[in-house]
């Protein structure tokens, strides 16, 4: 019963996210597409609503708006903006250092298949943040308001937590 009250509160929540929208849209994903994008300076990619996209992103300096589903086969994420109102997947590790930016808004779910180090960059939560592995926190602005799953929470960092770290 417990498993089934927690994956109802997930998808309600996810379902609250879904409200909010992207805007000033440079390119707009409305289907399914496994294209390879680079995304620069002034740039936003967009996901709707409809879209699921699984293809490659080199994220320099634009922004990733979702609010589809987001899990890039191949992400090289230099600077910019990772916006998720939605549902995103990023296989892989993740250093967000100066110049990059995440924002895992409220309602939405993030998962990071390996670790996440904040090392000078942003990391806002006020969705769900799952981290497979452990969660660093060097240096940067690091603000939950809602629950972070990791394994492990190390570093000498700032955080302002007014939500849940839950880690093992």
């Amino acid at each position: 019963m417990k498993k089934l009250f927690t994956l109802f509160v997930i998808l309600l929540l996810a379902q609250i996210g879904k409200g909010q929208s992207c805007s000033s849209c440079s390119i707009n994903i409305t289907t399914n597409d496994t294209s390879s994008y680079t995304i620069g300076a002034g740039q936003t990619l967009c996901i709707d609503t409809t879209g699921n996209f699984t293809g490659n992103i080199i994220l320099n300096g634009g922004t990733v708006c979702n609010n589809g589903f987001f899990k890039p086969n191949t992400i090289s994420f230099t600077t910019g903006t990772i916006n998720n109102l939605s549902n995103s997947i990023l296989k892989l590790n993740l250093t967000i250092d100066s110049g990059k930016i995440i924002f895992n808004q409220a309602g939405a779910i993030m998962s990071v298949d390996g670790t996440l180090t904040l090392s000078g960059g942003s990391l806002t939560n006020d969705g769900i943040l799952n981290i497979n592995q452990g969660l660093t926190n060097s240096s940067g602005t690091f603000i939950n308001s809602n629950i972070i799953n990791c394994t492990q929470l190390t570093g000498v960092g700032s955080i302002t937590n007014t939500g849940v770290i839950n880690a093992n």
